[in-house]
């Protein structure tokens, strides 16, 4: 939906600013796949499904 291609659009930006690194949490698991997808950094996900860089387990 909208708020995916949204957050898509902000790690993109975020990563091509220099972040080093793009953190969600509770973002559903195809949209985490989506942002891996889209930006060159690590994902780290608290929440959001398998297909990130790393997670966070708490």
């Amino acid at each position: 939906g909208d708020d995916s291609q949204r957050l898509i659009e902000d790690a993109a930006a975020l990563s091509e600013a220099g972040a080093f690194g793009v953190l969600m949490e509770m973002v559903p698991a195809s949209t985490a796949a989506a942002v891996d997808a889209a930006v060159s950094i690590p994902t780290i996900g608290i929440g959001a499904g398998s297909t990130t860089t790393g997670q966070v387990l708490v």
